[in-house]
């Protein structure tokens, strides 16, 4: 199960709802990045369960080797280091008590 924060910054006014590093779901590893063009933050799929794997509790995993921006389709993105906004550089807060909780 994964958790989803909302992260704001308090210079411009920017927010985002990421998992703010590493988190896992069913079907996927991801992992939080900011993509250096639109200057967003999103959760990439950065491990798919294998669908040819043998069903169970351990399943195999495919790295995805094709990292792109959800919103703008650059290949220029990066880990988000947890805390720089990405749209003015100053440092972002996590808003205590808004979570998504997903499987």
């Amino acid at each position: 199960m994964g958790a989803i924060y909302r992260y704001a910054c308090p210079s411009c006014g920017y927010e985002a709802r990421v998992a703010g590093g590493k988190s896992a779901l069913m079907m996927a590893k991801t992992q939080t990045y900011q993509c250096d063009d639109c200057r967003e933050l999103m959760d990439l799929a950065t491990e798919v369960v294998d669908p040819e794997s043998e069903s169970g509790a351990r399943p195999d995993w495919i790295l995805v080797d094709d990292l792109k921006c959800t919103r703008c389709g650059s290949r220029n993105v990066r880990i988000w280091d947890g805390r720089t906004c990405p749209k003015c550089g100053a440092t972002m807060v996590e808003i205590e008590g808004d979570i998504i909780m997903a499987d």
